[in-house]
């Protein structure tokens, strides 16, 4: 279950990287590149978790093959667009490509939390989903990049389609794991930002998606200003240090609450990005960045974990996806505001917006800690914790 949801998230880090260089290659623009990416990225965000509540209403086995088809059919006429057709139609194909995507990540956890009663061993399994995730990260992009020098950016989309329709028809034939579908009740229906504790778990992971997006255009910018060599390295020790702290927390028993542990993770994560402003050479960046991205997985299993919690089953997936979805919107943000930022003043200020966005991240937490431990608890005392 978990190898078949890995395969088919990679491809989620890829398809941004290689849209961009194909349409970069084909038409020498990179506001057209911006534009296609931006559209997708956004109806992902708007769009993708009602294909979540699908497979909570309907069941995993016959929504996941359906948004898999449909994501793989529509990257393979954006191919043929950026060749064949008018330029508006990109976009459009876009827009298409991202509503369609089937959130992989929340898929797996759904099932996790279909096959595990105790919730401390349920933020176990969810740390590895976080590391599986890091694992994407690192291997989609490098992958992309190698195929799309090696052959062609076109390649590199359709390698995606192919790992996607792998990845996803596998998990989807796994019945035994499968959710039970379930129906929801009037007052559970409506869009998941209106159950109970959702909307600060949303905006708090909106500001994370911006510390994600301003630190990797803040990353490129100083990889090009110190030493291009670098740069790989750079955006790939945060990530590191992301999947080292997520595979420790999958190895070992919750002993924390998981709002003492998001308390102090966002914290942590605001301290360790601030020395990024001032770090002068690739060498201690490294070794920063790996340190700062200690805390994100820490973050991330929390979040997932928490919104367990709070929904109710009939919405989980759709929960779940909202979040990442909201990572996602707030890394277009974080992109675009830091890309701003460093034309205006270097990286440095691109580095201060992801210290701002943590920071911000934290504000909104906090401010609803209180309200959102005592929901925590009416959950675990509601749900016998097995041993």
């Amino acid at each position: 279950m978990t190898v078949a949801a890995l395969i088919g998230r990679i491809p989620m880090s890829m398809v941004t990287l290689g849209v961009t260089l194909l349409v970069v290659e084909r038409s020498g623009s990179y506001a057209m590149a911006g534009a296609v990416t931006g559209a997708l990225t956004l109806a992902m965000a708007f769009f993708a978790p009602f294909g979540s509540r699908l497979a909570d209403r309907y069941g995993q086995t016959r929504a996941l093959p359906l948004l898999v088809v449909a994501h793989a059919a529509c990257l393979v006429l954006l191919v043929v667009a950026v060749d064949n057709w008018p330029r508006p139609m990109w976009i459009v194909l876009a827009a298409l490509v991202g509503a369609c995507l089937p959130m992989m990540g929340s898929m797996v956890r759904a099932r996790w939390t279909e096959m595990i009663d105790d919730p401390a061993r349920r933020s176990s399994a969810f740390a590895l989903e976080s590391s599986a995730d890091e694992i994407a990260l690192i291997v989609g992009p490098v992958l992309a990049s190698a195929l799309a020098v090696a052959i062609s950016p076109a390649a590199a989309v359709l390698t995606a389609v192919g790992l996607l329709l792998l990845g996803g028809l596998w998990l989807a034939s796994q019945r035994r794991t499968a959710p039970t579908p379930v129906a929801p009740r009037t007052r559970e229906q409506g869009h998941p930002i209106r159950q109970t504790g959702m909307p600060v778990m949303v905006f708090m992971m909106a500001f994370i998606g911006g510390v994600f997006g301003a630190f990797q255009v803040a990353t490129v910018a100083f990889g090009e200003a110190t030493d291009p060599a670098w740069t790989g390295a750079l955006l790939a020790a945060f990530s590191v240090g992301s999947l080292v702290s997520g595979l420790a927390l999958a190895t070992r028993r919750r002993e924390w609450s998981l709002i003492r542990q998001l308390r102090v993770a966002v914290v942590t994560l605001t301290v360790m990005l601030a020395p990024l402003m001032i770090v002068a050479t690739p060498a201690g960046f490294a070794v920063v960045a790996a340190l700062a991205g200690l805390s994100v997985s820490v973050v991330m299993i929390g979040a997932f974990a928490l919104v367990e919690r709070l929904v109710p089953e009939s919405r989980l997936a759709e929960s779940l996806s909202s979040v990442t979805a909201a990572v996602s919107l707030g890394m277009s943000g974080g992109s675009w505001l830091g890309g701003v930022g460093i034309d205006a003043a270097g990286p440095s200020l691109g580095f201060a917006l992801c210290t701002t966005s943590a920071a911000a991240a934290g504000l909104v937490f906090w401010s609803r800690a209180r309200s959102l431990r005592k929901l925590e608890r009416k959950a675990d005392a509601e749900e016998p914790v097995l041993a």
